[in-house]
């Protein structure tokens, strides 16, 4: 990967709220993976006990 790379987040059903630090300071929707990492931290919160399916996506181009 030469750049940086944005991940959306998303939950099923709905439930799951994302957050940037583990005080749950401000909430997100996606993360971004820097240029030559392989991995981005993000913390989730659940506001209603439940099973839920966490879906990361990306649309941005890989290098093979």
């Amino acid at each position: 990967m030469t750049g940086a790379v944005t991940v959306s987040l998303a939950a099923m059903p709905a439930g799951l709220l994302f957050y940037n630090s583990a005080t749950c300071g401000a909430q997100i929707g996606s993360v971004q993976i820097p240029a030559m990492m392989a991995r981005a931290t993000f913390y989730v919160r659940a506001t209603v006990p439940n099973m839920y399916s966490l879906t990361v996506g990306s649309t941005s181009p890989m290098a093979a």
